[in-house]
């Protein structure tokens, strides 16, 4: 036991949902709890009723894990993604008073992905003169608004679409352990590019610099020669040509024509030929 709760009220019901909301919205994360299972058990109404025989949990079976809407999902990895820009704002070494996200040209969105269980949300980000940020869910999500009052410390006031939220959010390793008013979630960053060596990538093409793809001529299952031409970029106006490096078969293709892509960014993986 690492603590004991002890409300009160005039009557069971109000006792037992005073109770669920004091745990479910008290901070707790980094370690494994039966939080979410005692939440569960005090809002089902054969706990209300005070139907706890000694088989309440087998005849009952609380919900062990609470459930996350897809909104929740979404509104605890804005709160990620405003944290991390803000600590990257803060933890620059020039320009540190020009405004997270700023540039004097139209550059893409910024991304962040996170999985939370088997679910995975897709977030593109582009900073505004006003000091907002348009955000899209998912590849092909609808955008929004946010502006983001305070963030950078730990403690995430930001407006959605018009609505305020609140969140305490803290960042271990890969993991972002975020507290809200439904209570906490724990969701992980994924890497924006595959992590070389990860998936054996060790044949990966890489783009040399910042840039747009012109063309790509190559697809999956193609062999290839040494020297064979396999991507075309386009990079501070002069075209660079990608050429395999060694014969082999092209084994995935990581960018498509008109990307634009980052320096180092995987672009085309290739296999040893059999």
């Amino acid at each position: 036991m690492i603590a004991k709760v002890i409300v009160h009220a005039p009557t069971r019901r109000e006792a037992a949902a005073r109770l669920a909301r004091v745990l479910e919205a008290t901070r707790v994360q980094g370690l494994t709890t039966n939080r979410d299972f005692l939440v569960s058990t005090l809002r089902h109404e054969a706990f209300i009723a005070g139907d706890t025989t000694t088989d309440f949990i087998e005849r009952v079976d609380p919900q062990r894990v609470r459930g996350c809407s897809e909104a929740e999902l979404t509104s605890a990895c804005i709160a990620a993604v405003m944290e991390s820009q803000a600590i990257n704002r803060a933890k620059a070494k020039v320009l540190r008073s020009i405004q997270s996200g700023w540039r004097n040209t139209m550059m893409p969105f910024e991304i962040m992905k996170f999985s939370y269980g088997d679910d995975i949300c897709h977030l593109e980000y582009r900073s505004q003169r006003d000091g907002s940020f348009r955000v899209r869910v998912g590849e092909d999500g609808n955008e929004m608004i946010v502006r983001p009052h305070t963030c950078g410390d730990g403690k995430v006031d930001v407006d959605i679409v018009g609505q305020r939220h609140y969140f305490s959010v803290t960042k271990d390793g890969d993991d972002w352990l975020v507290h809200g008013d439904a209570g906490d979630l724990a969701i992980t960053e994924l890497p924006r590019y595959p992590v070389p060596g990860a998936d054996d990538l060790s044949g990966g093409l890489v783009a040399p610099m910042p840039g747009a793809v012109l063309a790509m001529e190559v697809s999956n299952g193609d062999s290839v020669s040494k020297g064979d031409l396999m991507v075309i970029l386009e990079a501070m106006k002069m075209e660079h040509r990608i050429t395999a490096p060694r014969d082999g078969v092209v084994e995935g293709i990581h960018a498509a024509v008109g990307d634009q892509v980052e320096n180092g960014q995987l672009l085309v993986t290739l296999a040893e030929e059999e």
